[in-house]
């Protein structure tokens, strides 16, 4: 909990946020964050490395990211497989993301 969170506040947030496929992208914030340990966590509560105009986005609070991950990221997501779609839109360079994801779930 070094960020101010938990994975279940997490959890209830992206819920109630209505963000699609919420276990997913819980892993995805514990992955980005290495649990929620990472300078970008901690310093500019961004669970997801979302950028803007090249530059890591700054939030006052995690809420607020998931909100910009839903507007951003999650918004053009039309159902099927989440994994896919993630892959499809080209949300990560890292040809091992999806694998590494899975592994956090």
């Amino acid at each position: 909990m070094v960020c101010g969170q938990t994975s279940k506040e997490v959890l209830v947030e992206l819920i109630r946020q209505r963000v699609p496929n919420p276990d997913i992208v819980l892993a995805q914030a514990r992955l980005e964050t290495d649990n929620f340990k990472s300078p970008l966590c901690k310093k500019y509560h961004n669970l997801f490395g979302i950028r803007h105009k090249g530059r890591y986005a700054h939030y006052r609070s995690w809420k607020e990211s998931i909100k910009d991950y839903r507007r951003c990221v999650s918004s053009r997501y039309n159902g099927g497989d989440y994994y896919a779609f993630l892959k499809r839109i080209g949300y990560a360079k890292d040809p091992m993301y999806i694998r590494k994801l899975k592994q956090f779930r």
